[in-house]
């Protein structure tokens, strides 16, 4: 019994080791300097697994690998968030073969791997305390609408208009945070799918997050509180980050 046990667990390792999938990564990938012109970040996934980058700091490609914001990721040299980077990048015909993760896991995890070698990425998440926003129900009450039985949900941002269709407000709240490069956290207890449209003054907030005792960006705030009957509290909270600790210009190609 104890020779027939050892063989069955070694049947088992074996069989897990020979289908055991490599970690993803790029075959092949060239990395270099943006022009001086570059007008911006663009992000293309291409068919077959392969990347195209143009105008990427390195902060944007860590945001987008480790689907996180960027006001979640600390440390690190200041080129990391002003030096931009193109990059193209090839994957080998059947090389996620018989790998469960979608394609968008799938590329995060190529692109993790290739920052870890190409510009010597190491970081590790952590909690801190810091600055971040509380959405609360303002003092008049919600001004929410609950959206009909059976609609579809929907959210858009198209710069500082905020269009939500049958959505919960976790929904809003990641929104808010992008637009105000801040975490947001939903304090509201409205629970409910709703509509909603929120439009404030462009250039309005500051993007550097609150500051003890002061809430930046008043015309954000404002709308808020005239047209969803919400408010922003500044408030001080545990969030995670992801900590660099280690990092270097990308090598030659």
């Amino acid at each position: 019994m104890r020779f027939l046990l050892v063989w069955v667990l070694l049947k088992a390792w074996s069989a897990d080791a020979q289908t055991a999938v490599a970690p993803l990564a790029f075959d092949a990938a060239s990395v270099k300097t943006s022009a001086p012109d570059v007008p911006g970040f663009f992000f293309e996934r291409q068919p077959g697994g392969n990347l195209r980058v143009t105008g990427a700091t390195l902060k944007n490609l860590i945001a987008v690998a480790y689907d996180v914001r960027q006001f979640a990721i600390t440390g690190g040299a200041g080129w990391i968030d002003s030096e931009r980077f193109d990059i193209v990048a090839r994957v080998a015909r059947g090389d996620a073969a018989g790998n469960s993760l979608s394609e968008a896991q799938q590329m995060r995890e190529r692109l993790k791997a290739l920052l870890a070698e190409r510009f010597q990425l190491a970081m590790h998440p952590e909690s801190r305390e810091r600055n971040v926003y509380a959405l609360l129900v303002g003092k008049s009450g919600s001004k929410l609408h609950e959206a009909a039985a059976g609609s579809n949900p929907m959210i858009r941002r198209r710069g500082t208009t905020i269009t939500g269709e049958a959505v919960g407000l976790q929904m809003l709240v990641l929104n808010l945070a992008n637009a105000v490069e801040c975490p947001v956290l939903d304090k509201t207890g409205l629970i409910g799918k709703y509509d909603f449209k929120l439009e404030w003054t462009p250039d309005s907030v500051s993007g550097s997050g609150p500051t003890e005792g002061q809430v930046s960006g008043p015309s954000l705030f404002a709308a808020l509180q005239e047209q969803l009957g919400l408010r922003l509290e500044a408030q001080r909270a545990q969030a995670e980050m992801l900590v660099i600790d280690h990092v270097a210009r990308p090598s030659e190609n």
